[in-house]
């Protein structure tokens, strides 16, 4: 108990004179209690195989009509049609998971993560950030459908498709309802298009300031705290990182991985959306 007294003592003693970074971001021990494990035993996404395909049209008829080109949701106008969202979780309940192609499979379970979500807001009408839920009924809840499996948001990305349909670009089509997210696509997930897509995911993300944005000083670059989550994912260092990361940067953004300094920026739990 002491050690664990001595260590949150230091560590609030740190968040005051403004350490975070070196007490907390970067001390390994702190990283394996407060942040995601790293997928060191992923199975990378790789081809994709031979199987069927799954209609996701129930879903893209809503995505098209009640999502902005921004990704900002109109959460009202969808709350009032939350029986056709309903319908796709009764779909994507009864999938016949394993006959699918691997793509139609990392499709079906990254929009199925968008819609769960959806579903999770327009049930709680009114909030301003999925923070409003409580913690149990969040993102632990073991409560959703996908094949007739049961699981929680958290199993869904960490334990399905971190750990089994693994790419970095994954960090970029999953939505959490909060502004500091990636946009939500108005449109599916689909098999036959989905690297296409995640790359476009990849651009957008980047494209925007709560993101990603480069000070006069072009010696620093800040960028969502998402990445630093995350960090093992997109590389062991930070040189590599920041290389992964740049393929996606606007075109006159242009830093050097090796001196570049890096900031993270507060991520924004606001609603991605409105309810008017």
């Amino acid at each position: 108990m002491k050690h664990i007294f001595n260590l949150l003592f230091t560590v609030s003693i740190c968040l005051v004179a403004g350490c975070y970074d070196t007490i907390v971001r970067d001390n390994p021990i702190m990283r394996k209690v407060f942040y995601p494990a790293a997928m060191t035993d992923a199975r990378p996404l790789g081809e994709d195989t031979k199987g069927r395909t799954f209609n996701h049209e129930t879903l893209n008829g809503l995505l098209r009509m009640y999502v902005s080109d921004a990704g900002v949701v109109s959460y009202g106008a969808l709350k009032r049609h939350e029986k056709i969202l309903d319908r796709y979780l009764e779909e994507i309940s009864a999938a016949k998971v394993s006959q699918l192609t691997r793509y139609e499979k990392t499709a079906l379970y990254i929009n199925a993560y968008n819609a769960f979500t959806l579903k999770l807001i327009v049930e709680n009408e009114g909030i301003q950030s999925i923070k409003d839920i409580a913690e149990n009924k969040r993102w632990k809840a073991k409560r959703w459908k996908i094949g007739r499996r049961s699981v929680s948001l958290d199993e869904l990305e960490h334990e399905i498709l971190r750990k089994h349909f693994f790419d970095p670009r994954l960090h970029f089509v999953l939505v959490c309802a909060a502004a500091g997210c990636p946009p939500l696509r108005n449109e599916v997930y689909a098999g036959d298009k989905l690297i296409e897509q995640m790359e476009d995911q990849s651009i957008r993300f980047f494209a925007s300031p709560l993101n990603l944005y480069q000070d006069s000083n072009a010696s620093e670059i800040h960028v969502s705290e998402l990445l630093d989550w995350y960090r093992d994912d997109f590389g062991a260092s930070k040189q590599s990182r920041i290389s992964y990361w740049q393929k996606y940067f606007p075109e006159k953004l242009k830093v050097n991985p090796e001196t570049v300094q890096l900031n993270y920026i507060k991520y924004d739990w606001s609603l991605n959306g409105t309810w008017n």
